[in-house]
């Protein structure tokens, strides 16, 4: 948790949305930790980490070797042979079980806690999610396989290193062999790293969100990066990356 808390501190989506974290910051700590055990319990989920070991010449003294430094979360939509083989390696009765804890884990802080997590502005969460969706709507409904960045993080200390580039290398490398596509929201903090990794832009239109009344606002950017085959046919017709097939 402490990574996602200090990659994501000076994020504008992560400090717009969570605006009261500082004040409630168990909520903050508290409520990520329960999201991000529901995320790697989902089946088509898989969560990576990058930790320090010997070899890393940037290591502050105080850090131990095994220290996490970064992590991503990528999942796996479609209905392919390798989306339903994905699904399988959390099929089993223990996940089953750690699925139902998470349901439960939910629901009881629903009953102790019904004004919800303080941290949260939810006047801007409801913005968020609806925008979200809006955006699964316009651009990614028309993929029937991908896969999906939905969360980067890396240690204010290790930025620049190379860790989250390992993490996207994992899964566009991934998305190749498969013949998918690869798809991420972005923040304008995260939109460089994804462009390195052969990202393009869906649109040139930015996702805005913004309470009715306020002046604080936040964006946000589609990236895709389109399946092999696509670049290979994209590069043939002289249009670098862009995607040229229809989906």
């Amino acid at each position: 948790m402490e990574v996602l808390l200090e990659g994501l501190v000076d994020d504008p989506m992560f400090d717009w949305t969570w605006r009261y974290r500082h004040q409630y910051p168990w909520d903050n700590y508290y409520y990520w930790s329960l999201r991000i055990n529901s995320m790697i319990n989902n089946a088509g989920v898989v969560l990576l980490v990058v930790e320090l070991d010997e070899a890393d010449k940037f290591r502050d003294k105080g850090d131990p070797v095994g220290t996490l430094v970064s992590f991503v979360v990528w999942k796996r939509t479609g209905e392919d042979e390798h989306a339903k083989q994905r699904r399988s390696l959390k099929a089993g009765i223990l996940n089953m079980l750690d699925r139902t804890v998470n349901t439960l884990q939910d629901y009881s802080m629903t009953q102790h806690y019904p004004e919800g997590r303080r941290d949260a502005d939810y006047r801007r969460w409801a913005v968020l999610k609806k925008g979200v969706k809006a955006v699964d709507a316009t651009y990614f409904t028309h993929y029937q396989n991908f896969w999906e960045l939905e969360l980067l993080a890396t240690h204010r200390k290790y930025r620049r290193h190379g860790a989250a580039t390992m993490l996207v290398e994992w899964g566009i490398r991934l998305a190749d062999e498969e013949g998918v596509p690869c798809c991420v929201i972005s923040s304008p903090m995260g939109k460089p790293v994804y462009e390195n990794n052969g990202f393009v832009l869906a649109s040139e239109e930015k996702w805005v969100f913004q309470v009715k009344g306020e002046e604080e606002k936040v964006e946000c950017f589609v990236l895709i990066r389109s399946s092999k085959n696509e670049r290979v046919l994209s590069a043939e017709a002289g249009d670098g990356y862009m995607i040229v097939s229809s989906l």
